[in-house]
């Protein structure tokens, strides 16, 4: 993963897959929209999870006559089951879901500045424009779970060459 484009989906889910897999207060991941969460059984989902959405549309902008800009949108939501339904402790989930959001965040600022892994360079190589984080609930049968999601545009240089050998 030399140069990462976290606009290319397969890179952007395991890049998150990742994420998931090495932060210790992460013990699932989930990848899809919200009919994979609601079609989940209770019992496969971790009480605490990442939660990646696919792209649902990219954005080509001209920024300069030879350089063309493909932005997409990135959403992904870290979930937890609160210890109860007492607003004591929802908020208590609500406020330890967004500093795992900031770690998250902060993870990707340092694999934007690349570093040595196994003798090679690895390092996101796209743009991010804005974040947004905030809360959300959603309940998966008869369990409430209390998150917060990040999103966040990815912006990498696209190639839109004309090729004379696929059209008639």
């Amino acid at each position: 993963m030399p140069n990462l484009k976290l606009t290319n989906l397969v890179s952007y889910r395991n890049y998150f897959a990742d994420i998931a897999e090495k932060h210790k207060s992460i013990d699932g991941y989930k990848w899809g929209g919200k009919d994979v969460i609601r079609k989940d059984n209770r019992n496969d989902l971790a009480a605490r999870f990442l939660w990646a959405m696919p792209y649902e549309q990219a954005r080509y902008g001209d920024k300069a006559s030879d350089n063309v800009n493909k932005t997409k949108q990135a959403r992904v939501a870290y979930m937890i089951v609160p210890d109860s339904e007492l607003f004591a402790d929802e908020d208590t989930a609500f406020d330890f879901c967004e500093e795992v959001i900031e770690q998250i965040i902060a993870k990707i600022l340092v694999d934007k500045k690349g570093a040595d892994v196994g003798g090679v360079w690895t390092m996101i190589a796209t743009t991010i424009e804005s974040w947004t984080t905030g809360p959300v609930e959603k309940k998966i049968g008869s369990t409430k779970y209390i998150g917060w999601e990040l999103e966040l545009n990815f912006i990498d240089n696209t190639n839109l060459a004309y090729d004379a050998s696929k059209w008639n």
